[in-house]
């Protein structure tokens, strides 16, 4: 079954259980309603919409009510049509996480449906609000937390009408340059011995440097004046700015001026890496900022506005606010269980955690404000659907799903059939790392998953990838993914990073990509954006792929980039200006084969079977490259029927340093591309992102099959939990020449 059919079939799905919920009583469905309300009571039926005129029954007061409620139900059966849950208006700050095992479930005739009500707002809350603030100094208070129940463990956020804080630091954050600016920056690098300086030198560096130590300028940072410096943390972006790693600090040598860290980072920390360093009460110096003295109880707010921050304050104290929890082991899986319409917000690690589910659904959810992944899918969950939500604003990725990498039962044991849909993504990753802002198998070689569809989602505004994904038969479709790589650099806007080269069979296709930025060093003092990004990237050993139909639009490093996969087959894409080319192929060196089970010898992966076929390349640049690769016969098996324009300049390969006039002749002979043509393909409205083909352009005649931008991107739905959606936030620009120090 196609994901564009899935999704037609999932919607007709919804308009039929909107009308369930909403008519089972006049349609005379054997469907029982139970009432959530602030003013409800849980030792109530919650049979009542409203409390009775005596006062002894009426809806429930909350979720855990309700769930226990439903299981005294089941113990004489399911009614055939399932049990709603209708939660009216307000805000309802959880004590507990609401935990849903098997026994919970539902079935195909009769799901649990917790609702928010139709045209209410109802927010579901992981925090508690402080309060007794009183004045410290200046515009600064104090509140005393003695007693206060904060969930077991200190708390890492803080927010202000709803609004995440700072966390004390140096240097203080820089709101016009959220992503590039507020830094300091590594002084020297250090050799493994963390106390031998090194020359500058990156690809040194990540054979001899050191993870856990670096030099700091004491001109300006100066950590003699901190009371409690084990205490604070380091948000280190180390090497190649790949990545960010948040480690606390062992000791500071004030003399050699040397920050240890209590654990490793991801790679070497080099000079001029940037970095911050929080939870650091001296430090505590701009609105916005706050510190929290755990053995004190004592917390510190600079409120924004300066005013007595009385009755606007909250911590997080819950880890998860829903969590539905299978058993893998024993073959118990949560299922068909829905949940809608919910605002869910406030929480330490994440707001929805679905594990071990089957025919599963989460639809019209606001999910914002979390310390961690907004939305977790584990444990060979299958039959699953994240559907018309807005995610924004979140700690790490917006949504994760994963499936448990074995090796020996790669099909068997993954997350299948579950479907990521009509979902609105943005500003993610805010509290660290977001490797993808949607992910199939977190990162590079991360875990798989089959016959999952990613489809009509808007992502924009991430640090990372927008679509992070691996498997097999994976569909990623219709997808509108821009502003990608705000914060990091080698990357992509849609990106596979296989190690294994026999999970195949994913389809990348009918997507529109734009302005895919990435962000890193060029050497200390100097940074570049755009940088190291492509727009589709088909990293490590991906293979297998069928890159088709795609619009991908200002990309750095080129719209496609393959790195060492076999027979992938990039077909029917519209590719428009690539500042340094438009499609990259970069064979990985046969001496790292063995790196994981996937590669058991240097044969079996050599890159080889790439296609590149009745694609549309049109590109300005003066000096940007049609395509830039090497090993051209061991890599690419067919090269044809694809239409370049560069404006009437060459059209320029590398090879064997001809100068770029004589490269398209030289290619041609060597048997690619003889049908191809070097013309014009006459979009309707280039200037204005309309890509659409003139019924005259000659790429219609060569076999090229219109891509259809209708149906790219959000749309609207009785599932999505806004309509018009909004796509015009604000962004920085990037500092460049921040300075070192």
């Amino acid at each position: 079954m196609t994901g564009i059919w899935r999704a037609r079939m999932w919607f007709a799905f919804t308009i039929l259980g909107l009308c369930v919920f909403l008519l089972a009583g006049s349609a005379g469905l054997a469907q029982t309603t139970l009432h959530v309300a602030a003013n409800g009571n849980d030792a109530w039926s919650g049979k009542l919409p409203e409390p009775n005129a005596e006062r002894t029954d009426g809806p429930l007061a909350t979720l855990e009510g309700a769930r226990d409620a439903i299981r005294k139900i089941k113990e004489t059966g399911l009614p055939k049509g399932g049990v709603a849950v209708n939660v009216r208006g307000g805000v309802y700050s959880l004590h507990k996480t609401l935990v849903l095992g098997p026994e919970d479930s539902g079935t195909e005739a009769g799901p649990i449906v917790y609702a928010a009500h139709p045209g209410e707002k109802v927010i579901l809350k992981g925090s508690r609000p402080i309060t007794g603030w009183k004045p410290y100094k200046d515009q600064i208070y104090q509140a005393d937390l003695t007693g206060v129940d904060l969930g077991g463990s200190r708390f890492w956020e803080l927010y202000y009408d709803g609004k995440r804080q700072v966390l004390a630091r140096y240097p203080n954050f820089d709101p016009k340059h959220p992503r590039s600016g507020g830094f300091a920056y590594l002084a020297g690098t250090l050799q493994q011995d963390n106390s031998t300086p090194m020359p500058y030198s990156p690809w040194k560096a990540r054979k001899e440097g050191t993870k856990t130590a670096f030099l700091y300028n004491p001109k300006r940072l100066a950590p003699d004046k901190w009371s409690k410096p084990t205490e604070a943390r380091v948000h280190v972006w180390s090497w190649l700015n790949w990545n960010r790693n948040i480690v606390p600090i062992k000791s500071i040598d004030q003399e050699k001026h040397i920050i240890t860290l209590q654990r490793r980072t991801s790679y070497a920390l080099i000079e001029g890496n940037r970095f911050f360093i929080e939870n650091v009460f001296e430090e505590l110096d701009a609105p916005g900022e706050w510190y929290y003295d755990e053995a004190a109880k004592r917390l510190t707010f600079w409120p924004p506005d300066g005013k007595n921050p009385e009755g606007k304050v909250s911590v997080p104290v819950l880890k998860d606010l829903i969590h539905l929890q299978g058993n893998v082991a024993k073959g118990e899986f949560v299922g068909y269980i829905q949940i809608r319409g919910f605002t869910l917000a406030e929480a330490r690690g994440t707001l929805i955690s679905l594990d071990a589910v089957a025919h599963c659904r989460v639809a019209g959810c606001t999910l914002t404000h979390c310390g961690s992944t907004a939305l977790t899918i584990a444990n060979r969950s299958h039959y699953t659907e994240i559907v018309g939500c807005d995610i924004s604003h979140v700690g790490g990725p917006a949504i994760s799903l994963s499936g448990g990498r074995d090796w020996q039962h790669r099909l068997e044991r993954g997350a299948h059939h579950n479907l990521i849909s009509n979902n609105h993504v943005h500003h993610v990753g805010e509290g660290g790392n977001a490797w993808g802002a949607i992910t199939l198998g977190p990162g590079c070689g991360g875990n798989v998953g089959h016959d999952n569809t990613i489809s009509h989602n808007l992502v924009h505004d991430t640090p990372r990838q927008g679509i992070t994904f691996n498997g097999f038969r994976n569909i990623v479709e219709y997808n509108h993914v821009h502003h990608t790589n705000q914060e990091q650099s080698d990357t992509g806007a849609i990106g596979m990073g296989s190690r294994d080269i026999y999970e195949r069979g994913s389809v990348i296709r009918y997507n529109y990509v734009h302005d895919t930025g990435g962000y890193s060093m060029i050497k200390p003092g100097l940074w570049e954006y755009p940088h190291y990004c492509w727009g589709i990237y088909l990293d490590d050993y991906t293979s297998g792929v069928h890159v088709y139909g795609n619009i991908v639009v200002r990309t750095y490093l080129g719209g496609v980039m393959v790195h060492g996969g076999q027979d992938n087959v990039i077909e029917n894409n519209i590719i428009v200006d690539g500042l340094k080319q438009q499609v990259q192929y970069s064979p990985i060196d046969s001496t790292t084969s063995g790196r994981t089970p996937g590669h058991p010898d240097k044969a079996m992966w050599l890159m080889k079977g790439t296609k590149l076929l009745g694609n549309i390349f049109c590109y300005r640049d003066e000096k940007a490259r049609w395509i830039n690769g090497r090993k051209w016969e061991q890599i690419v098996a067919e090269s044809d029927r694809n239409l370049i324009w560069h404006y009437g300049k060459p059209i320029a390969l590398n090879i064997d340093k001809l100068p770029p006039e004589e490269s398209w002749a030289k290619w041609q002979e060597m048997g690619f591309d003889k049908n191809s043509i070097i013309a014009d393909p006459l979009f309707v409205d280039p200037a204005k992102d309309d890509y659409r083909l003139r019924p005259e352009s000659p790429a219609l005649k060569l076999g090229f099959k219109p891509i259809p931008v209708e149906k790219i991107g959000l749309h609207e739905s009785p599932d999505r939990a806004s309509w018009p959606v909004a796509d015009d936030c604000w962004r920085e620009e990037h500092i460049t020449h921040p300075g070192g120090g």
